[in-house]
């Protein structure tokens, strides 16, 4: 497909793009934008209702942030870990109010005496809740021991 003579942001104003809600409804932020991006699991907390475990990472990764999210259904804590020698090679461990899995979709595992769920595919993710909490170990690189991961987590007291 080519195109001739294309112009862009050209020709529209502004005000097309202006939404101005009525005076009496409630209007809420819901986005990707964090409620913080954090060093350590204590700072992570500070901000938290529920405490990030301490997961056993496979040697050669290490912690790069953690970012905390309110999308307007519950607060998820991320735990990104990657490979310094290799940044695209990551994984990361989820913690959420809500869950978000359905168990339908997936397939049921045992992991240390706990029901989960693993996702294969593109993104290989194994889910599981516990104590009102909601987790998620997920990796797009195949291979990774994600199994031994959510044994060390189990279900945190």
């Amino acid at each position: 497909m080519t195109y001739d003579e294309l112009e862009i942001n050209e020709g529209i104003d502004d005000e097309t793009f202006t939404y101005d809600p009525p005076p009496n409804a409630e209007v809420k932020s819901i986005g990707a934008e964090p409620i913080g991006v954090f060093d350590t699991p204590a700072a992570a907390e500070a901000e938290l209702s529920f405490d990030l475990p301490n997961p056993a990472i496979p040697d050669g990764f290490e912690l790069d942030r953690i970012t905390v999210l309110n999308r307007g259904f519950g607060t998820t804590a991320t735990s990104w870990y990657v490979e310094p020698t290799t940044p695209e090679r990551e994984l990361f461990v989820a913690v959420r109010e809500q869950p978000r899995f359905h168990p339908d979709v997936l397939t049921p595992i045992d992991i240390a005496g706990h029901e989960a769920y693993r996702r294969a595919g593109g993104l290989e993710s194994i889910f599981w809740e516990c104590e009102g909490v909601s987790y998620e170990v997920s990796s797009p690189h195949p291979g990774e021991p994600l199994e031994e991961i959510v044994a060390s987590i189990g279900c945190p007291e």
